[in-house]
């Protein structure tokens, strides 16, 4: 990666950062407003505005959590009905899917090990090659097939009545929140 993309991407992350920045400042600001509105004094406006809202380093870290979840879920989705398209129309699988983006690109696939399927989603920018990221996918996929413990018991079925709380388990358990 040349050092003018890597700069680029710095710049593309404080971009993202400054927007996350105006909108909490702005919301923040409303409430400032809505609490001049009612009588208060300035002071006391933004001191409860901003009590009200919160930690906003805390509350970025959980737009940001809640960024990479829905990107979790996206996937899996996405991965499931590319999955089932390809078996309806080829008999198997889609054995991955490429998006080029005007900025970035997406590649999406799966990985079978004994222990499961994992899902991965790999972005990456104009200047990588989606030749180079399946290079790299394939081998990781080797690496991962023969580390991957054999499996003790069978996994147990999800069944549709326990689907959401065990996805909501299972993205706890990948973020910390256990």
């Amino acid at each position: 990666m040349s050092l003018l993309s890597r700069f680029k991407g710095l710049l593309r992350i404080n971009r993202l950062e400054r927007e996350l920045d105006d909108e909490l400042r702005s919301h923040i600001e409303m409430r400032t407003q809505d609490n001049l509105a009612s009588g208060m004094s300035p002071d006391e406006a933004r001191y409860d505005a901003r009590r009200r809202f919160g930690n906003s380093t805390l509350m970025k870290e959980d737009t940001r959590a809640m960024d990479i979840m829905s990107a979790c879920a996206l996937a899996a989705a996405i991965n499931a009905s590319a999955a089932e398209l390809g078996r309806q129309l080829e008999g198997k699988p889609f054995a991955g899917l490429h998006h080029p983006g005007t900025d970035r690109q997406v590649f999406l696939a799966e990985a079978q090990t004994q222990r499961g399927a994992y899902i991965f989603l790999t972005v990456f920018d104009q200047d990588s090659s989606l030749g180079l990221v399946r290079m790299y996918f394939d081998e990781f996929r080797a690496n991962l097939a023969n580390a991957a413990p054999p499996t003790v018991a069978a996994p147990d079925v999800m069944l549709g009545e326990n689907f959401e709380r065990e996805l909501n388990r299972n993205l706890a358990m990948l973020f910390g929140r256990a």
